[in-house]
């Protein structure tokens, strides 16, 4: 049984998400949730620290996304979007 909101899912959406990301044009850190390093009451250590930290993770998530990415190009036909 179908829902109403796969009916009018936005599909042509997903190739447009999927070029972003691939171009990095999100800001994956405040996709995240992460704090700017600025604002936090911390020592220049323990910033330095937190930004290599939020860099990998995001460097990680956008890796992450991108093989999520292939597997979807590669089984497109099974979600029917071809």
């Amino acid at each position: 049984m179908f829902h109403k909101w796969w009916l009018s899912y936005p599909f042509n959406l997903i190739p447009k998400i999927i070029k972003y990301i691939q171009k990095k044009q999100y800001n994956l850190r405040k996709i995240m949730g992460l704090p700017m390093i600025d604002t936090l009451p911390v020592s220049p250590e323990e910033k330095k620290f937190l930004g290599i930290l939020f860099s990998e993770s995001s460097q990680s998530l956008h890796e992450t996304l991108i093989e999520l990415i292939a597997f979807y190009k590669e089984f497109s036909i099974v979600y029917g979007k071809v």
